[in-house]
């Protein structure tokens, strides 16, 4: 073998022994779980130190075209990098040269499953011919290290997204639970001499901004409210244990105060708080069962349905106000009155139930909560029989809000 043949073989041995401790290096990262940060790092120099590569850029794909590496490339790798990568870049799917400004580049894309998940722009010196450019030589070696640089970092982002999601998760979790503790538990309510109460609660997330309550204030009253936050999911959740930690507080004054001046309050507590962002409806009421009188304030709530056994009708409790925090100030608040006789029951309810949509777009309404209180059986079973209707009339169109019914039959 002459000296010729001696240094080319050699050449050849030492790029396969060069390219074979490259893939091992970053091999070795990928394994210990590097950072994308390192992993570009070591990339970066493979380039430079091997491939006598001057300017080069690498874009990549995640929500939008980003600049991940960037070599004396600055012009292209801003907040435009997006839109520049779409209209040059995205119609290529193999190797190829192209002019950029006054430079020749080889663009490389590393495609998966016909899907560009990134593109490697790399600067051809003018010092090299086609035959001895490195970069043209050894373009193959530079798409394979680049797709599995691409590949890591895109596994890296799925994992930390997955971790990220689940953590999420768990604390939705978390605060399901805690949420599901400041709502009424169907063993808490009474079941009594003067009163049957049941509820249906169905969060159209994990956590939701629907909430009701019903305490026992003294030995002869009882007090009852629910409450729709504009807006779900966990803000509207946050907002709602606040709201309810206040509306509590005045339950615990009894009857001291009266209920215009309880609705004034948080009124002006939620204008505080909210600045005018969201609002809250909402309906309390108090119920005396030596006088028979039940008391409300409808704050621009949906109006909770009564049914007058004795005369066999269907009333709303409309009375009130407009809605908490829809204005900083209320001025007039008119509270209404019922005289109570026994077989009376009333449905408060959110517009979750009424708006629920079948998969024609039409609204669930008010005629089926008017039938289910009308029927000649328990609070409990109306509630039932209501729920039976929803989920039959939605269908598999699942219900696109929070579900709040409070139900309570007087005897």
């Amino acid at each position: 073998m002459d000296n010729r043949n001696i240094l080319f073989v050699s050449q050849r041995l030492e790029i396969a022994t060069f390219k074979l401790n490259a893939l091992l290096k970053i091999t070795e990262l990928i394994n210990e779980n590097a950072s994308p940060i390192m992993l570009c790092s070591v990339y970066k120099k493979i380039l430079i130190d091997n491939f006598a590569v001057g300017k080069f850029a690498l874009f990549m794909k995640n929500s939008h075209w980003h600049c991940l590496i960037n070599n004396n490339f600055s012009k292209y790798c801003n907040s435009n990098t997006d839109q520049w990568v779409k209209e040059n870049l995205t119609q290529y799917s193999k190797i190829e040269s192209i002019e950029i400004g006054d430079s020749v580049f080889t663009l490389i894309p590393v495609i998966h499953h016909e899907k560009p998940l990134a593109y490697l722009l790399v600067a051809e010196k003018k010092e090299y011919t086609q035959l001895t450019n490195p970069i043209i030589k050894h373009r193959t070696f530079i798409q394979t290290i680049t797709n599995i640089i691409v590949s890591a970092i895109e596994n890296r982002h799925l994992y930390d997204e997955k971790i990220e999601k689940e953590a999420i998760k768990k604390e939705l979790e978390v605060a399901s639970q805690m949420q599901a503790m400041l709502i009424p538990s169907p063993d808490s309510l009474p079941q009594n001499e003067h009163l049957s109460v049941a509820t249906f609660y169905a969060p159209h997330f994990q956590v939701g901004g629907d909430y009701f309550d019903f305490v026992e204030l003294d030995a002869h009253n009882y007090g009852f409210c629910i409450a729709d936050v504009s807006g779900k999911g966990i803000a509207a959740a946050l907002l709602m244990a606040n709201f309810q930690a206040n509306v509590r507080a005045f339950a615990r004054l009894g009857v001291q105060v009266d209920l215009p001046y309880i609705v004034k309050e948080l009124n002006n507590y939620i204008d505080q708080f909210l600045q005018g962002e969201k609002f809250i409806t909402f309906f309390i009421a108090r119920y005396n069962t030596q006088t028979n009188l039940l008391h409300y304030v409808n704050a621009g709530h949906n109006p909770p349905v009564y049914w007058s056994a004795q005369d066999k009708k269907i009333h709303y409790c409309t009375q009130g106000c407009v809605g908490l925090g829809m204005f900083e100030r209320i001025e007039h608040i008119s509270q209404g009155e019922i005289r109570v006789a026994p077989g009376d029951k009333i449905l408060c309810y959110t517009d979750g139930l009424s708006e629920a949509e079948n998969s024609k777009k039409k609204e669930f309404g008010i005629h089926e909560i008017e039938v289910a209180i009308s029927k000649d059986i328990s609070i409990k079973e109306s509630i039932s029989y209501l729920t039976a209707q929803l989920l039959h009339f939605v269908g598999k169109n699942p219900p696109s809000d929070d579900i709040s019914i409070l139900g309570i039959h007087f005897k």
